[in-house]
């Protein structure tokens, strides 16, 4: 089970850090000249075996030290889940968006994939 437990980490911290390119969109007019992406990742733990092969998606907010907040996942999944999830994305940090040469907050949606890679 732990093997297992391993495998799942590090394959979502893959993913994650795969995705999080699409973290943030970018509209015409924006003027974003350097997206949030994550610096420090932390892989959830005790993660329900149902949810493998399947993707989530989380929202959160990127303040302007990189810190995680008001993370919530956004469609409804078993307490077990979204616990172990939340836990673990409260521990990550992240590079900051930057607007204009100024850091600013950015919400950002992050595709999870739980995969286990053999």
């Amino acid at each position: 089970m732990n093997k297992i437990k391993m495998l799942v980490s590090a394959s979502i911290v893959s993913a994650i850090i795969s995705s999080s390119a699409f973290a943030v969109g970018v509209s015409p007019s924006s003027k974003v000249t350097k997206v949030t992406h994550p610096v420090k990742v932390v892989a959830p733990t005790d993660l329900p075996r149902k949810y493998l092969g399947e993707t989530i998606e989380v929202s959160l907010l990127v303040d302007e030290a990189g810190l995680p907040s008001n993370i919530r996942m956004e469609s409804h999944y078993d307490s077990q889940l979204t616990k172990s999830v939340v836990s673990a994305i409260a521990q990550w940090r992240f590079a900051p968006a930057e607007q204009d040469g100024r850091v600013i907050a950015k919400r950002v949606m992050l595709p999870i994939e739980f995969v286990v890679k053999s």
